[in-house]
């Protein structure tokens, strides 16, 4: 969530992610306990997607512009957000990163019955260089994102 305007909340995502149909964003640390049968003391707040749009100029192929914004309601004065920055002047080589995600930490064959996580991981992560488009970051410790991550 990048920012909240009354009930209503703003999650920026990948393109790719918002494929298809979009139908809650859950804050957990284990989204099944957001769903049915979970432990819904554990599903720490549930949004209902108002609605979703992928960047005008994405490009499934190329995965140019793969960014997108869900627009969720159920937010309150406590929901809380981290705000977008306004310009990537803050950015620089050397920093430190979070990455967070629920994508895939098992390196075997990518047909696997239960190829995606449910619990959210994280890690930091050095950041070596920024360009216009990318931000690189070092991965040479094995930590980094993983296969299924896109969007965190």
């Amino acid at each position: 969530m990048i920012a909240t305007q009354g009930s209503r909340a703003y999650v920026l995502t990948a393109a790719h992610c918002v494929q298809g149909s979009v139908d809650n964003v859950y804050e957990a640390v284990d989204w099944r306990d957001c769903e049915a049968g979970g432990d819904s003391s554990k599903c720490f707040a549930s949004y209902q997607v108002v609605s979703w749009q992928a960047h005008p100029g994405y490009d499934s192929e190329t995965l140019e512009n793969d960014i997108a914004m869900v627009i969720v309601e159920g937010a309150d004065a406590t929901t809380a957000f981290t705000p977008a920055l306004a310009d990537d002047s803050s950015v620089a080589a050397g920093q430190v990163l979070e990455l967070s995600g629920y994508g895939r930490t098992y390196a075997g064959p990518a047909d696997d019955a239960a190829p995606f996580n449910t619990v959210r991981h994280k890690v930091s992560v050095n950041l070596e260089a920024k360009t216009a488009k990318w931000l690189r970051v070092d991965a040479t410790t094995g930590e980094t994102a993983c296969f299924g991550d896109s969007g965190g």
